[in-house]
């Protein structure tokens, strides 16, 4: 049998329970964010079995792809995307686990792998899940997974090929959820389908693909080795994600998978607003390498957890964990390990949660000359120098004290700034040196080389600079106060 008579034939088979659902309206409005209004409503949903053969040119938007989809934009986006994954997996597992090429994405070749932007940063997501598996082993005959909110099957379509589970359960939207069920049926021919809205069936047989809406999840009376939302909860009403935490909470025998930010929307505005406390939290830490874009404002946090009740979890949990997710915002990450590991063993001396709780009144100020002021007189430990130093130039910046900000950035980078933040500070100065521009943006690309693609000629600007810090400063209302033309021009003859 063709591939193409397999895709008509899974095709036919997924496609009689999503007429039921629109026949129905049943489409899960009620449970949907502005975010996902928004973004339906612009794309063409449900698609006729041609349109489905290419959906991933066009039909797969926000759920790892662009809404201006077309071969220039997704070569720079691939390049960005496979920075990315050689520095968070090896390049023999990338090359091993090549993605699908079903759906007919834009697809391109580096190093061997023959990949689109989003099949290559799913792989490395399925390798970060699978390290954490070996940190906190599961070791169950085989698994049962749960992934909600799957997109179109990427990480899922690597997990099952790694893992070989028993059942892949799929909780999504009605709309990605048919993407995801054929993008994964069509992988996996030799599995049997099994679709869940109002009713589930009493067991499920062995070697399953099920497709479920949130209503049907609620439904499924499965045990669950490995739990997984990635970017997902962060896109969510607040009322949702407690509601999914619950049937996690009720359902899960191994490890609870979770890789999000906030401030999406109606959805979670800070970490406490996630319920961490149903479980036992193992980990609350940045991610080895941060996320793909250079100018992105908002970088995710890993959380792993196990069953068990948060009462473990220190007072201060909530506190310290908005302050780490606002520097993460600001690109500091290597920085925050050694606290992020002292946090889940409530192990924070008194001295750092007050520099931190310090900090966070510096962050949250709705004055640049308030938090300048109030980081001054904070009292910084030895290891949070070149942090205070770094937030002391992004400060001086907002005030367009460019020079200052110079200055507080090589302190910070003398002072042993490293990971994303060095980077950032690097091309700070590289747009405002312009005699040194050359030498800092190649210890800029030296430092962090998954984000060569970004740093290229023109690609960069001030402006582009000071909103890549529109979350981690959330009241100084960034967007309002991007640089005048007359001070790039007299920082760019400096």
């Amino acid at each position: 049998m063709s591939d193409f008579r397999l895709e008509f034939q899974r095709y036919n088979e997924i496609r009689p329970f999503f007429d039921e659902l629109l026949a129905r309206g049943d489409l899960a409005d009620a449970r949907m964010s502005s975010f996902w209004r928004k973004n339906l409503a612009q794309r063409h949903n449900f698609p006729t079995f041609n349109e489905i053969l290419t959906f991933r040119r066009g039909l797969a938007s926000a759920i790892g792809y662009s809404f201006k989809l077309d071969e220039e934009t997704e070569y720079v986006t691939f390049r960005r995307m496979f920075g990315r994954a050689r520095a968070l997996a090896p390049l023999d597992y990338l090359t091993a686990n090549q993605e699908s090429g079903v759906g007919t994405p834009y697809q391109y070749c580096k190093d061997g792998i023959l990949s689109s932007s989003a099949g290559i940063e799913n792989v490395a997501n399925a390798y970060r899940i699978e390290t954490v598996l070996q940190e906190y082993p599961v070791t169950p005959a085989q698994h049962c997974i749960l992934e909600i909110g799957a997109g179109y099957g990427g990480v899922a379509e690597a997990l099952i090929r790694r893992l070989n589970p028993a059942t892949y359960v799929v909780c999504d939207l009605p709309h990605n959820l048919f993407l995801s069920a054929f993008y994964l049926s069509v992988n996996y021919p030799e599995r049997s389908l099994c679709f869940v809205n109002e009713n589930a069936p009493e067991t499920i047989p062995p070697n399953s693909l099920v497709f479920a809406t949130p209503t049907g999840l609620e439904r499924i009376q499965e045990r669950f080795t490995l739990a997984v939302n990635t970017f997902s909860f962060q896109e969510m009403p607040i009322a949702e994600v407690h509601r999914y935490f619950a049937y996690v909470r009720d359902h899960l025998d191994g490890l609870f998978y979770f890789l999000n930010h906030h401030r999406v929307a109606e959805g979670a505005q800070k970490p406490g607003d996630y319920p961490f406390d149903q479980f036992a939290v193992k980990a609350w830490r940045p991610m080895p390498c941060p996320q793909q874009h250079f100018f992105g404002a908002r970088q995710a946090y890993e959380v792993i957890m196990q069953p068990g009740s948060g009462a473990s979890l220190p007072p201060y949990f909530d506190a310290v964990t908005h302050t780490l997710s606002l520097l993460l915002f600001m690109a500091v990450n290597t920085h925050l390990t050694a606290v992020c590991e002292r946090l889940v063993r409530g192990a924070v001396p008194d001295k750092e949660r007050a520099y931190l709780a310090g900090l966070h009144e510096v962050i949250t100020s709705s004055s640049v000359n308030a938090a300048h002021e109030r980081l001054a007189s904070l009292s910084s430990p030895a290891e949070w120098l070149p942090v205070t130093h770094y937030v002391s130039g992004l400060l001086r910046f907002f005030g367009k004290d460019v020079p200052g900000a110079q200055d507080d950035f090589r302190r910070a980078l003398d002072a042993g700034l490293t990971g994303f933040a060095r980077t950032r500070a690097l091309v700070f100065l590289a747009l405002t040196d312009v005699g040194e521009r050359s030498a800092y943006l190649k210890q800029a690309v030296e430092n962090t080389p998954q984000f060569e693609a970004d740093l290229e000629a023109g690609r960069m600007s001030l402006d582009q600079f000071k909103l890549a810090y529109l979350y981690a400063f959330p009241r100084l209302r960034l967007h309002r106060t991007l640089i005048p033309r007359r001070l790039r021009r007299l920082v760019m003859r400096q």
